[in-house]
């Protein structure tokens, strides 16, 4: 790894510990997989609040609708043995729903692509709340029965957790084993994955879970949510637990050349679109077997992410440069899509065979006033003045150009902000930064303990 891509990677961290300070979040889980090898793994905050407990990057998470990603592997697997059919219908593998007329127009394929017509949880889902246990396989079955038919079949994307609980109960009966069995045995072993699984409870206990937080929405401090809940019949939608290391690594194995998993023909229909969709919230432009396909920035991104209580999460695969992100929050309201795709928006085109600039990069840094905090940091051989505190750090990106020893200068046109004005820096005996003037005002440089980001207090203080 050149100097340029570590430093933008020390830029990324000290982002991510501002953020995780800046939105008041208990703990964040990062890792970044780029090129075949792990580059950076990051835990920040805390695994819980009133321990004190730092957060570690063994800590396990619930990372909820990533389980569906696991399930479409499973399937395909039993797919590749002739073991199912994806155009198999519903009734084929579970007869006790015969009586249900769309049941036998729902196939396999359907259920993997969100187009079978289902209810999203059923008619009861507070489960989702434990205000109830989630649904056992008989169940489920009783819930799905009530399920179809609320769109018609094929004609549209309808994401249905239902549907996939379905899929887990099919795959059970295909490979003639329980789903978390199969699972282990066919996605985490073969990875050499010990920090992943289909569920926890009763049979399934997992130690090193992450305490989960609720929102902050209600009131100002934030709530203990249980961990450790079974997820039964739900597990293939949502029952899986992992960690940031691991996600990427799977990410790695299903998105590149890698047959440890899937062959090429099950790995290319992963990603396959069904049906044209636009999320303006997402970014989401189809769903494929399992796996979203994202457009960011005229990039194309394969992911999945996961809300779970207590618990977000969000993978990304960049099929262009061979980079995977993995973003894990213990807390229930903030998104970590969008998070996961500022850390990828900060490494695009960050060639670790490109140029070091290492003279720029004791320009490098971040730096407060009354008014706002700003990072400074090398991105493709610029200099450049990035807002931490928006959601993408690129909106409002400003390449500055060199014009004297300690001395750089703001584009002449465009916005209203320092337009064709001065950054100019001022070192110490010890050539570090004391601090800058962007624009005629002072701004301190803003230092990132281990656990916590701290805001400067200046003269003004």
């Amino acid at each position: 790894m050149m100097r340029g891509e570590s430093s933008v990677l020390d830029h990324i961290e000290h982002w991510l510990r501002y953020r995780q300070w800046a939105e008041n979040l208990p703990g964040m889980q990062v890792a970044v997989w780029r090129d075949g090898e792990l580059r950076r793994s990051l835990a920040i905050g805390h695994a819980d609040l009133a321990a004190q407990t730092p957060l570690t990057t063994k800590h396990r998470f619930r990372v909820a609708s990533h389980s569906k990603t696991m399930t479409a592997v499973a399937v395909l697997q039993l797919w590749e043995r002739d073991r199912l059919g994806l155009d198999d219908t519903v009734t084929r593998w579970i007869p006790e729903l015969g009586h249900v007329a769309s049941a036998h127009e729902v196939n396999v394929r359907h259920l993997l692509t969100h187009r079978g017509g289902l209810l999203r949880d059923g008619r009861d889902a507070d489960y989702w709340q434990f205000m109830k246990s989630f649904p056992d396989d008989a169940q489920l079955i009783d819930m799905a029965a009530e399920a179809f038919g609320v769109t018609e079949v094929d004609s549209q994307y309808k994401y249905s957790n239902i549907g996939y609980g379905l899929l887990g109960l099919i795959v059970a009966r295909a490979a003639g084993q329980p789903y978390p069995d199969y699972v282990r045995t066919h996605i985490a072993d073969r990875l050499g994955l010990h920090d992943t699984g289909a569920d926890v409870g009763p049979g399934h206990v997992v130690g090193n879970l992450a305490t989960g937080y609720g929102g902050a929405h209600l009131t100002r401090r934030r709530h203990r949510v249980a961990q450790d809940v079974h997820t039964q019949a739900l597990a293939a939608a949502t029952g899986f637990y992992s960690t940031a290391e691991d996600l990427v690594r799977i990410a790695a194995a299903l998105f590149s050349d890698d047959s440890r998993l899937l062959g090429p023909e099950a790995r290319a229909l992963l990603v396959t679109s069904q049906l044209p969709m636009r999320d303006p919230l997402s970014d989401i432009v189809s769903y494929g077997y399992g796996v979203r396909t994202l457009e960011v920035h005229g990039r194309v991104l394969y992911g999945h992410g996961g809300n779970y209580p207590g618990h977000t999460s969000q993978t990304l695969w960049d099929p262009a440069e061979g980079l995977a992100v993995s973003v894990l929050v213990n807390a229930i309201d903030v998104a970590a899509v969008q998070i996961c795709k500022g850390v990828m928006a900060l490494l695009s085109g960050q060639d670790a065979e490109g140029p070091e600039n290492g003279d720029l990069h004791r320009f490098g840094g971040h730096f407060a006033s009354i008014w706002n905090v700003l990072d400074l940091a090398v991105l493709d051989g610029v200099l450049t003045m990035i807002w931490p505190g928006q959601s993408n750090p690129l909106d409002g990106a400003i390449k500055l150009t060199q014009i004297g020893p300690e001395t750089f200068a703001f584009p002449r046109t465009g916005g209203s902000f320092g337009t064709g004005e001065l950054v100019e820096f001022v070192f110490d005996e010890h050539e570090n930064v004391r601090h800058i003037r962007v624009a005629g005002t002072t701004y301190q440089p803003v230092a990132a303990t281990t656990h916590d980001f701290r805001p400067p207090v200046p003269a003004w203080g």
